[in-house]
């Protein structure tokens, strides 16, 4: 997708009201929504990211009184007198909703003095100020800017207004928090591609779900060839459509998917071992925060291909789960899976743990929980996994060095 055919989507979709164009720093975030705002400026209110309300389209300033727009000269710019007063106009309902909701919110404002304060009191009097019977699209560049949470959730109530008004919402952000408090849809997530000059990813709800089912397939045909077909991991595979809903609609409008989004590279990695070891050494390892987290092997696939469709550079780090008897072990046969997909997409990398995580750590998990249990003979659990890599890394220091190694992946280009 190009612009012009972002712009074509704003114009033309009618079931879309809000638009976010995301993507990493320097892709062409600020530059595109100029771009939108060139071709709908007549009809369009611009807030750049101060707060300040930008145009190309000369307004004048109007006062309200008794549901109407009053104001004396077209071009006039400026606090108006109240004894020229020359032109009246109705405002329309839509129009009055929003001037409604932007005083009510100004009047709760903290009066302090503050950046954010500063930003959202200038935008909520723009509504206040101009003419909006013929405005149909408000188009805001990063609008997270200088606002905590509080504040942030005062913009997620104005778009809410703003869509409830049948106006259309255009932003930038950088902000995933922002993402996460509107909870804005896939289908309404424009992300610029860094590596390709007027290029858009873009993937629809329906993609993803035929994504989601492409992977189920997988896991049900690797459990018919596993020697535990009773395997119980990959339940949800099997379970009724309203789950798969409810896991697409968590995922989907989570901070960490959100995220996922403003980094040219992903990582994927497994679950709670090779996070409690990132977070613990996230200090000294570069990668922390473009990693996502699969919570297990079974649905990387589907997070694999997912990434693919939307990042430019995807990166999955996992277990090989090899051992003497592996040929029907159903975490191993995944590793075909993982092949299939590397050969298949292009900007996949697949690199393979040597067996796995405390293995390529070189952490005997059985003497070390011996060690911290002071033990001489232990039974393992799963449960115990997490804490003895924090453990092992609290208490040798140097291990960051191989975690940092693990992230050395050679990518299909380099050569």
């Amino acid at each position: 997708m190009n612009k012009d055919e972002l712009l074509k989507i704003i114009k033309e979709n009618n079931n879309k009201n809000i638009f976010a164009i995301v993507g990493p720093n320097s892709s062409g975030k600020t530059f595109t929504l100029d771009y939108i705002y060139d071709s709908i400026s007549e009809n369009s209110m611009y807030f750049n990211e101060t707060g300040t309300m930008e145009t190309k389209v000369e307004h004048s300033r109007i006062k309200i009184q008794n549901k109407m727009y009053i104001y004396t000269d077209e071009t006039k710019v400026g606090e108006i007198n109240e004894t020229s007063f020359t032109k009246t106009i109705e405002i329309s309902d839509n129009s009055l909703d929003l001037i409604n909701f932007s005083k009510e919110k100004l009047s709760l404002l903290n009066k302090a003095s503050s950046l954010g304060t500063k930003k959202l009191t200038e935008i909520l009097n723009s509504f206040q100020q101009y003419n909006l019977n013929e405005v149909n699209y408000i188009l805001m560049d990063e609008p997270e800017n200088f606002l905590d949470d509080n504040n942030l959730n005062i913009i997620r109530k104005l778009f809410d207004a703003i869509v409830l008004s049948n106006r259309k919402i255009i932003f930038v952000t950088h902000s995933p928090r922002l993402l996460e408090l509107l909870k804005i849809e896939i289908d309404s997530i424009f992300i610029m591609n860094p590596n390709e000059y007027n290029s858009i990813n873009h993937i629809s709800k329906n993609k993803v779900s035929e994504i989601y089912e492409e992977s189920a397939s997988l896991c049900r045909n690797i459990k018919k060839s596993s020697d535990n077909p009773s395997y119980n991991k990959t339940v949800q595979f099997d379970a009724p459509p309203i789950f798969k809903d409810l896991y697409l609609s968590k995922l989907l409008t989570s901070q960490e998917f959100y995220r996922s989004l403003f980094y040219k590279k992903i990582y994927l990695m497994e679950g709670p071992t090779e996070k409690f070891m990132l977070d613990e050494a996230k200090d000294s390892v570069p990668y922390t925060e473009n990693v996502f987290f699969t919570d297990g092997k079974y649905k990387a696939p589907f997070l694999l291909m997912l990434f693919a469709n939307v990042c430019n550079e995807v990166i999955c780090i996992i277990d090989s789960d090899k051992d003497e008897n592996d040929s029907k072990k159903h975490s191993y046969l995944f590793n075909s899976v993982f092949d299939t997909l590397e050969k298949q997409f292009e900007n996949i990398s697949i690199k393979f743990l040597n067996k796995n995580i405390e293995n390529e750590l070189e952490i005997d998990p059985i003497k070390t929980l011996a060690s911290i249990l002071g033990k001489n003979k232990v039974k393992m659990e799963n449960f115990y996994k997490p804490y003895i890599v924090l453990y092992s890394i609290r208490n040798n220091p140097k291990l960051v060095n191989k975690i940092n190694e693990i992230f050395k992946v050679k990518e299909k280009w380099e050569f």
